[in-house]
């Protein structure tokens, strides 16, 4: 009987998950409006803030899509069971190591904090070979700085 009392929107997966990926792309175009305008004086095309907007607008039309499945999933009373356990630990992990991320970039650069921050990632997510995290986080590192400095011709931060 209290089931009934419940707000449909609050307990469907599909709508809280678009809830959270809707503050996400918000967040992130607010961060990426304010560090262009406030810190960068170049054209769109050169910022290295022109990535993180473009990245919240599909964050933000993946929310319109995920709420709208939660909405025909309430509609029909389909109930969606969820069996997946958060790793509260690693969540939190993840999320203050980007904060690090973030952090630490100006500090010492793109291609060393990217290389600490996908080392890390892939040790969080599971990999204990160490040769390979060396090698696969120092090759994207350096493929995204190719593909994004020299190729695209972006500024990276």
């Amino acid at each position: 009987m209290q089931n009934s009392k419940k707000n449909p929107f609050l307990t469907n997966k599909s709508c809280q998950e678009s809830i959270l990926f809707f503050i996400l792309s918000i967040g992130l175009f607010i961060y990426s409006l304010t560090k262009h305008y406030g810190v960068v004086k170049l054209e769109w095309k050169m910022s290295p803030y022109l990535f993180p907007a473009l990245i919240s607008i599909f964050l933000f039309f993946l929310s319109i899509l995920l709420f709208s499945d939660g909405l025909r999933q309430i509609k029909e009373g389909i109930s969606v069971e969820n069996d997946v356990k958060v790793s509260w630990k690693k969540l939190i992990s993840a999320v203050i190591a980007c904060m690090v991320y973030i952090i630490i970039m100006p500090i010492i650069t793109f291609i060393p904090s990217t290389i600490l921050f996908i080392g890390y990632m892939l040790y969080l997510l599971g990999e204990r070979r160490k040769l390979f995290i060396i090698f696969l986080s120092i090759l994207v590192s350096v493929i995204i700085y190719f593909l994004f400095s020299v190729l695209l011709n972006v500024m990276l931060p």
